[in-house]
């Protein structure tokens, strides 16, 4: 088989599993998906996406890529491995064989990536990442593969006076590479230097100057720092990074605690954040913030909310910024500045809790937020920070890099090793916080990283689900209920047992087993919503033996409570009994509400009815809302969301599912067929097909239903699509991802993926 002769003719050469496998690691190669595998090559030749790619590269990968810019091109696998190797053996204190597997590991990743292409006995490099990896103002790191060089990087004094016995036309060459770019144009830069030749052979005989290319020479960092810095070889020139010349990645020197102590340690914190969220959310139900002008929760919301959730504010911040990730808490869109719960919010509260968790945790991966501090407001808008994720998920690879208790100054040398062309001024500080949320969510414990810490670094959200559900107690349905008013639940409460315990009783404390106070106002707050005082000791008599003092403060609230009536005319309140609507009428509170008699038995107002049922509750009365009001307890309330910012065009994402490749590709590979092999395509199939009915018109939720199982399935389904000029049609397509209010699909007549727009599909059904 001849030698590919470009990146296009070797992309063609491989099978589509290789295509996958590149577009799976390169997702910027496929947003949008290229007309043909000549487009893919040109835009994985790039600059733009091959500076993509480096940055996800670690030392050894990018040091072996290194090694293919400073070689011969081509150049052969077994003398890119040989070049690397020996180094790498070095810093192991191993056999050289004992290093060649990772570092042929590193060549088969470059290959991989279209970043090598080409047969064994001749790699090339593109021609992109030759330049990006060698900057003129920077030059190559090459301690790690060039003693010489590694020499004067320890040995600054000894370099310094090597070339202060240099040639005076050395000086004037060095002195041209130091004012400018260190990179040099030179005939034949690989030939075998002759010292006495002349300054470039002498300093290409030296290591000063070393080859790269094939016409081209560069001086390395380590020179260059050392002869543009004469007064600073014995200073203090700590990085914040460690110096990028090591290839063996770093470990931790502390021993892993025992697996059984890890998944003992992270059971408070999961349990914790899963009442916090809760209580937050029925908290600012009730009584939300306000919102200010400029966003986020005000300072005075902020601190009695920490206060009632018997939390710090810096870990309030970072549950308010996970739920609001997750879509429980949001703006209201109506005319009052408030942050409420949404709507997903009551059906988060019915999950299984190890469901809820992954919502939690996979929400606060992928938010490009930061959780506020002490001069930012919680859910502002300066805590944006779309570099987070990346670094997230670089913290969870640098943890499960190597076993052991990993420090906050060995997770930074991690990160250095990990991801060194993604470091940042504030990536120390960052990555420091990262560590400390990864504890308060309960995936770190004592610096290792725990089993959903391992599965979150994934899209499995069923492993997910099934390594958090692996540290929660088990859910119970029944509480041990005590004379002093207090309820103990033995575990982790099922949905109907804390919807009962919200309303009924007020938390006192979280954990595997949590405790709840009954008082007469979390009783009153039971009947509010309806509950009779049979209802209530039903209910807790189905789960444990009711105590008596229990069993009097429910009956004695009962009898004090809907005596009164409220209801709208303006507003109206009625009672059956002319001395308690009487005392209501005389009580110096209530003039505000203008309330006046219009018989014995009621009064009206013409304040809102909200407000004069929350006066009077405040007033301690217990007015009990009309059935049919639309009245009731304040937790109904709920965030009104823009209906556009459901459906806002998703951008491109970090993962690329095995579906949407596969998709990629056979879309590539159709439209690079010659047009004889296209005869017998998608078109003529469409021709051929029967006489099929129209897509029948579906509401919106048997739509999504309909869309999610076929992805499921991978099946092939036809939808009814209306395109933005209003002309309405049926598509064939394999629907492959459902994001931001878009379906992203393989359009089987023109065999190209395509979004389309939710809102506009009427029907789905299956091919």
């Amino acid at each position: 088989m001849a030698a590919p002769r470009s990146l296009a003719d070797d992309l063609r050469a491989r099978p589509d599993s290789e295509l996958a496998a590149l577009v799976s690691a390169r997702p910027d190669l496929i947003h949008p998906v290229p007309a043909d595998l000549g487009a893919l090559a040109l835009r994985a030749g790039s600059p733009g996406s091959v500076s993509a790619a480096l940055r996800s590269y670690n030392q050894l990968v990018l040091h072996v890529a290194l090694a293919a810019a400073l070689g011969p091109d081509p150049m052969s696998a077994a003398a890119l491995v040989g070049s690397v190797a020996p180094q790498l053996a070095a810093e192991l204190a191993a056999p050289v064989r004992v290093a060649r597997p990772p570092v042929r590991a590193a060549v088969d990743q470059l290959r991989t990536e279209a970043v090598l292409w080409g047969a064994d006995r001749a790699l090339h490099l593109v021609g992109a990442a030759r330049d990006l990896l060698v900057p003129v103002d920077v030059g190559p790191r090459l301690a790690a593969l060039d003693p010489v060089v590694a020499g004067y990087a320890h040995d600054p004094d000894g370099l310094a006076a090597l070339v202060a016995a240099a040639h005076p036309d050395v000086h004037r060459v060095l002195d041209r590479l130091l004012g400018g770019p260190l990179v040099g144009t030179v005939a034949d830069p690989r030939r075998d230097p002759d010292p006495g030749r002349g300054p470039i052979d002498w300093l290409l005989a030296h290591h000063l100057l070393v080859p790269f290319g094939e016409d081209r020479v560069v001086m390395p960092a380590e020179v260059a720092t050392v002869l543009r810095n004469p007064g600073d070889r014995h200073g203090d020139r700590r990085r914040a990074e460690p110096a990028p010349g090591q290839l063996a990645a770093p470990h931790p020197a502390g021993p892993a605690p025992e697996p059984a102590q890890v998944a003992a340690g992270a059971v408070g914190p999961r349990i914790d954040l899963l009442h916090q969220v809760a209580e937050l959310g029925l908290r600012w139900a009730g009584a939300p913030p306000a919102r200010l002008r400029t966003g986020g929760v005000g300072a005075r919301d902020l601190t009695a909310t920490a206060r009632g959730l018997g939390i710090s504010e810096a870990q309030l911040a970072l549950v308010i910024e996970v739920a609001g990730a997750a879509g429980l808490l949001a703006p209201d869109d109506g005319e009052a500045l408030t942050i409420l719960p949404t709507p997903a919010f009551d059906t988060w509260l019915r999950e299984p809790p190890a469901s809820r968790l992954a919502m939690l945790v996979t929400a606060w991966r992928d938010m490009p937020r930061t959780p506020a501090g002490e001069e930012v407001r919680a859910l502002g808008p300066d805590l944006t920070a779309p570099t987070l994720p990346a670094l997230r998920r670089d913290v969870l690879a640098a943890l499960a890099s190597a076993p052991g208790g990993w420090t906050s100054q060995e997770l930074l040398d991690a990160l250095a090793w990990h991801a060194p062309r993604r470091a940042s001024g504030e990536r120390a500080k960052q990555a420091r916080a990262v560590l400390v949320e990864l504890g308060a969510l309960g995936l770190v414990v004592r610096g290792t990283l725990t089993q959903a810490g391992h599965a979150l670094r994934g899209e499995d959200r069923a492993a997910l689900e099934a390594a958090l559900a692996q540290a929660l107690p088990g859910e119970v349905d029944a509480l041990v209920l005590q004379a002093d008013l207090t309820a103990i639940v033995p575990g982790l409460p099922t949905p109907e047992l804390s919807a009962l315990l919200r309303l009924a009783a007020d938390p006192e404390s979280a954990g595997a087993a949590s405790v709840y106070r009954f008082s007469a106002a979390s009783v009153r707050r039971s009947l509010d919503e309806g509950r009779s005082a049979g209802e209530l000791l039903a209910e807790l008599g189905r789960r444990a033996s009711v105590p008596q003092p229990l069993a009097y403060l429910i009956e004695d609230v009962a009898r004090r409570h809907a005596t009164l009536r409220i209801g709208v005319a303006a507003t109206y309140l009625r009672c059956d009994d002319p001395v308690a609507l009487a005392a209501v009428l005389a009580d110096p509170g209530t003039a505000a509400l203008g309330l006046v008699a219009i018989s014995e038995t009621v009064l009206v107002s013409e304040q809102p009815p909200e407000h004069v049922l929350d006066r009077l509750r405040a007033l301690g009365h217990a007015p009990l809302a009309e059935p049919g009001t639309g009245l009731g307890s304040p937790t109904a309330r709920r965030a009104r969301l823009r209906p556009s910012a459901a459906t806002a065009r998703p951008g491109p994402t970090q993962t690329v599912s095995p579906a949407l490749a596969a998709a990629a590709v056979r879309a590539m590979r159709a439209t690079d067929r010659p047009a004889s092999d296209t005869t017998g395509g998608a078109g003529e199939e469409t021709v051929r097909r029967p006489a099929r009915a129209p897509v029948e018109v579906r509401s919106q939720a048997q739509v999504m239903a309909a869309l999610r199982a076929a992805i499921a399935a991978e099946a092939v389904v036809w939808i009814g699509y209306a395109d933005p000029s209003g002309v309405a049609g049926d598509r064939r397509i394999e629907p492959l991802r459902i994001t931001g209010g878009y379906l992203t699909a393989m359009d089987l007549r023109s065999e190209s993926i395509q979004s389309f727009a939710l809102a506009r599909i009427s029907g789905v059904q299956r091919d």
